[in-house]
């Protein structure tokens, strides 16, 4: 399943060809808030909240920028071999001054941990900044996170690489293209 998760649109047309989206394929999560780089973690929150609500018996959640390529068939495996795992988060872990986080570009959880990190929402103050946020969620809840080579930015090359930031839209086509055909 594919699902786009986004705020309200700041632009009417913008804002209108979501809605033409959201009609004709029904793969919108709209969140009340205007979408912008500041409302980042507003956005992942609504993922969760979706994801709890409407998936429930989803073993995993993926969140991934409109930037990035998947590469589905590695996520496919990754899932697969880690089926068993909980209360696990994997990512591209980067350290700065103000300590590790997890990246925003792409991430995967276990399921499980939506509605804990959503509990702890109200513990925590908020942050724009989307993956200081979720990391400092993550600790809270008790999570384990773990560097995941396949997220990682810069990836591996791309037929290793489970997520490829900063692929332009034409691009992907043509990546997927490289790899698969």
């Amino acid at each position: 399943m594919s699902v786009v998760g986004a705020g309200s649109a700041a632009a009417p047309r913008r804002g209108s060809r979501l809605a033409r989206e959201a009609a004709l394929h029904g793969d919108l999560v709209v969140g009340n808030f205007t979408d912008s780089r500041r409302n980042a973690s507003l956005r992942a929150l609504s993922m969760l909240e979706w994801a709890l609500d409407r998936c429930p018996l989803a073993p995993f959640i993926m969140k991934v920028e409109d930037h990035v390529f998947v590469n589905v068939p590695n996520v496919l495996r990754f899932v697969e071999h880690h089926k068993y795992e909980v209360r696990t988060a994997w990512g591209s872990l980067a350290r700065e001054a103000g300590g590790e986080y997890l990246r925003g570009d792409a991430y995967i959880l276990t399921a499980d941990l939506a509605g804990a990190l959503l509990r702890r929402v109200w513990r925590e103050a908020y942050s724009p900044h989307e993956a200081r946020f979720v990391w400092r969620l993550l600790a809270g809840a008790a999570a384990a996170a773990a560097h995941e080579p396949g997220l990682a930015a810069p990836p591996p090359a791309p037929a290793r690489a489970l997520a490829v930031p900063r692929v332009p839209f034409k691009g992907a086509l043509a990546l997927w293209e490289q790899l698969y055909h």
